[in-house]
């Protein structure tokens, strides 16, 4: 996705993703990368949304919401069903719901 910063309060953004995070934690539940900032970025279908990165080895990662039981095995879309986890280790889980 294409990568702006916040510029002026003009923006609508889809919000959802920062509200799970703080609500479930900013920390990869698997390796403990730890989110450390919010980028505003734009989607194929021109959607606005925050992203939150962290560092490994001075490189951005990725966090993403992962579906702790994953939808494909039944889980459900509720704050219950969510973790904070690391683009590398949401990879690795991949359609498993070992925790």
């Amino acid at each position: 996705p294409k990568r702006i910063y916040w510029q002026r309060d003009e923006y609508r953004i889809n919000v959802k993703r920062v509200k799970i995070f703080f609500k479930k934690g900013i920390t990869c539940v698997k390796c403990g990368v730890n989110g450390e900032f919010f980028a505003l970025e734009i989607d194929r279908g021109g959607g606005m949304h925050l992203d939150l990165y962290g560092y490994i080895d001075d490189e951005e990662v990725l966090l993403t919401v992962d579906h702790i039981v994953p939808k494909s095995k039944g889980g459900l879309n509720n704050m219950i069903n969510y973790q904070t986890m690391c683009k590398l280790c949401n990879e690795i889980k991949a359609d498993s719901d070992l925790e």
